[in-house]
């Protein structure tokens, strides 16, 4: 089985057997691109490219032929937003969970509904970066591409689409967006038009194991692998590491420092903080939900501090790291 992770600095491929031990790892690296301050985009074929190279090297370190793999799993960067037209291809750079352009527009788009509203069916204050504060940004810039988007759908989504020729989304990525009813499980027709976003713009949605399609020709050509591998749904980076660390129980927590960082809690039922300073979103699991306090800067500073001083080293770095006085 292969698991794919788009994440926000690299694709990830890992190889792995029924009992789920590791037999190969790939990964390939890519830049965030920042045309203008406060702006964070990518080019969905740049994950793409680095997902064919990561499950190529995955697949050859872990000594199988393709034609073993029997499933495909994919997760990745949450909040994003990246747009698909007619046909089948991103329309734009994606707009990535770190990009503040919409900074301006979120207490805008909120005061369009009342804090009652907000509180029950996005259960989140609307940030930047996420895809409905984006979305509500290119209508007032871009609203041709608006026009000409045919679906918007998360960067994993992008993934599932390659992979498979279809457009789809899940709880775990949906209820990310602001544009979601994390109660009802659904998009929300209210929230969308909050943020000026046409109902027939949100794609399909699955359970996050669900099988959306079967790899296809090109893409099968492109990975060396058979056509017809089933592909599923997929879920959202934090969720598949709650999953993946067992965080599944309600009262079980993680944190977790990635290019972000975050602080987790799993609930059984959507658990709203009242002042909206925690997010809520969906689990991997159904019936399940995790309440988070996130920073936005965790890894990527120790990337920026590793290329200021010059040391190529992260290992090195944590060492001299680990030699200062606590409190310092």
């Amino acid at each position: 089985m292969l698991g794919i992770d788009v994440g926000t600095q690299s694709a990830k491929c890992v190889v792995l057997d029924v009992q789920g031990e590791l037999g190969g790892v790939g990964q390939m690296g890519y830049p965030v691109q920042m045309p203008r301050p406060q702006w964070a985009e990518q080019d969905p074929e740049t994950w793409w490219h680095a997902a064919v190279h990561a499950v190529k090297t995955a697949i050859r370190k872990a000594k199988i032929a393709g034609d073993r793999v029997r499933a495909i799993g994919v997760t990745g960067q949450m909040h994003g937003a990246v747009l698909i037209g007619d046909q089948m291809q991103a329309l734009r750079p994606a707009i990535t969970w770190m990009d503040r352009r919409s900074a301006n527009l979120c207490e805008i788009v909120q005061a369009r509904l009342s804090p009652d509203v907000i509180q029950q069916v996005a259960g989140n204050r609307l940030s930047p970066g996420f895809a409905g504060a984006s979305l509500a940004w290119l209508r007032e810039v871009e609203p041709d591409v608006i026009e000409q988007t045919r679906a918007v759908i998360q960067p994993k989504d992008y993934l599932v689409m390659r992979l498979t020729g279809q457009l789809s989304s899940e709880p775990s990525d949906a209820s990310a967006t602001w544009l979601y009813d994390i109660g009802q499980q659904q998009w929300s027709e209210t929230l969308a038009a909050a943020c000026r976003v046409p109902m027939d713009k949100l794609p399909p949605l699955y359970a996050s194991g669900e099988v959306v399609g079967t790899l296809h020709k090109e893409a099968a050509r492109a990975l060396k692998l058979r056509e017809g591998i089933p592909v599923i749904a997929g879920v959202a980076d934090q969720a598949a590491l709650l999953l993946g660390a067992g965080v599944v129980e309600s009262g079980r927590g993680s944190i977790t420092v990635g290019t972000g960082g975050q602080i987790t809690i799993v609930t059984n039922r959507p658990r709203i903080d009242s002042g909206l300073r925690l997010n809520t979103f969906c689990h991997a699991l159904p019936g399940r939900w995790y309440t988070m306090g996130a920073i936005l800067n965790g890894g990527n500073t120790l990337r920026w501090w590793r290329e200021i001083c010059g040391e190529p080293a992260y290992d090195k770095l944590l060492e001299q790291a680990a030699q200062v006085p606590a409190g310092s």
